[in-house]
């Protein structure tokens, strides 16, 4: 039997003082890329006040990865070759690194193994916009980097238990979800859910953040959701982030592959079949992406 019921759980959450919060910028800079009406010279009155995210940004526009001809010494010059979605997702990663810098690793939690895999998949699910007919290029980016953000609250706040649900993962050869729901009665992405609440994110993000693991479980699984899940799978494939899935369980399997493999067929390009290898030749940018934003 679980040990929690999650109502009893969300009722101890709402006293805890000391949650995870995002800095102010990161929240208008997630909702000026969500609004339909903004444009890069938001982004700029936004930012420009701003010492630490002006100096990360040209810092990031002036490496190698970006491969500018000349220097860029000018903020507004740097949004502008950056585009305002990719600048979105430097503030946004930038914002989260700095969040997390206070954080004691935990026998539980592996900080910088955590952040690795969360870029990777806001990359990996970045990418594969190029292969559907969607534009929330800044949205898919960030469901991505924070699909994961429920590990920190467990591994922070409930560290015993936490151990506890990844020893039995371990001994099982179950998904780490699942042994969660199983052991806890809820598992990190519905923590994750709660978070997103809590900063008051839009409700498409915390439906992809919800649902990452379990897409089949949503009343209206969108292809956000799909691929935020492919990303995940395919990032632990490659060994990009701590584990949450044992290798003996197969990825074509179940009602999640069904429901991601319709979406696809639906909303995608390109066959299935030919993703993996496409978001593999995307992981090692994505890992050369996360030294510029390592903290």
């Amino acid at each position: 039997m679980p040990k929690y019921e999650w109502e009893e759980m969300r009722i101890v959450l709402d006293d805890i003082t000391t949650l995870p919060t995002l800095p102010t910028i990161m929240i208008n800079a997630i909702n000026i890329a969500f609004d339909p009406t903004s444009n890069v010279d938001d982004l700029h009155n936004l930012l420009r006040n701003d010492p630490a995210i002006t100096a990360q940004i040209l810092r990031i526009v002036n490496s190698s990865y970006y491969g500018p001809s000349k220097t860029i010494e000018n903020l507004k010059t740097a949004l502008v070759i950056l585009g305002m979605d990719e600048v979105v997702s430097v503030v946004t990663a930038v914002s989260m690194a700095d969040s997390l810098q206070g954080l004691e690793q935990t026998e539980a939690f592996d900080l910088r193994e955590f952040w690795i895999h969360s870029v990777v998949v806001g990359e990996i699910s970045h990418a594969m916009l190029k292969k559907v007919k969607i534009s929330n290029e800044s949205e898919l980016f960030t469901a991505g980097l924070l699909h994961d953000i429920g590990m920190i609250l467990l591994a922070t706040h409930f560290s015993e238990d936490y151990v506890h649900v990844r020893n039995v993962a371990s001994e099982t050869k179950k998904p780490l979800h699942v042994v969660e729901q199983e052991e806890l009665g809820f598992d990190h992405a519905k923590i994750g859910e709660y978070l997103a609440e809590r900063w008051n994110l839009p409700e498409n993000l915390r439906h992809a953040i919800r649902y990452h693991h379990e897409p089949q479980l949503s009343e209206n699984p969108s292809i956000d959701v799909a691929m935020i899940y492919l990303a995940d799978r395919f990032s632990h494939q490659r060994d990009s982030g701590a584990s949450e899935w044992m290798d003996d369980v197969e990825m074509e399997d179940g009602e999640a592959w069904t429901t991601v493999s319709a979406l696809w067929e639906k909303h995608g390009t390109v066959p299935m079949g030919t993703l993996a290898e496409f978001c593999g030749t995307h992981i090692e940018k994505a890992r050369e992406k996360v030294q510029l934003m390592m903290f």
